[in-house]
């Protein structure tokens, strides 16, 4: 699935161009068998195998191009794929970030609220809060391979699973 489009196109324009050569050279070569001077059926028997060969040369270079094609068709997806892996990167990431900045934010205010009202349970509101007590409600992420602190690597293909998990089965670009 990965690959560098860029490498890949020039593999396919590398390819078109082998191919043309192949078309050249056979032309070349029925040319040349064409324009000799040698009469007779020893010249013709050659004459006709070169241009078996050169006909045969011709469907190499119509192959090399429909492999250079494919390269290019190839290339085009690995393009795509690489750009939903960075829009899901972006997009996933920005969900943590705020995922995570609502969290600290409930939290604050969770203790803030707790300390004013009752001074002496702070202990037991932050261990709500960090989760210890088994009261708090746990991040999203928590069962997922993937966290804020533990996200794939980057231009992984394992963002556009993220992005499923983060945003539901429907998740799309």
């Amino acid at each position: 699935m990965y690959g560098d489009p860029a490498a890949l196109r020039q593999l396919a324009a590398t390819i078109v161009t082998s191919a043309d050569t192949v078309r050249s050279d056979a032309r070349g070569a029925v040319a040349e068998a064409e324009a000799t001077q040698w009469q007779g059926a020893a010249a013709d028997s050659h004459r006709e195998h070169v241009q078996a060969v050169a006909s045969a040369l011709q469907v190499i270079a119509t192959r090399l191009d429909e492999a250079a094609e494919d390269l290019q068709a190839y290339a085009a997806r690995v393009a795509a794929v690489q750009a939903e892996i960075a829009t899901a990167e972006r997009a996933v990431t920005q969900y943590f970030e705020g995922a995570l900045s609502a969290l600290e934010s409930g939290a604050s205010s969770v203790v803030g609220s707790v300390q004013q009202a009752a001074g002496g349970v702070e202990h037991f509101v932050l261990g709500v809060v960090d989760g210890s007590s088994g009261g708090a409600a746990s991040p999203p992420w928590q069962s997922w391979p993937w966290s804020p602190d533990n996200p794939p690597a980057p231009g992984s293909k394992d963002w556009l699973d993220l992005g499923n998990l983060a945003f539901g089965s429907g998740f799309s670009l």
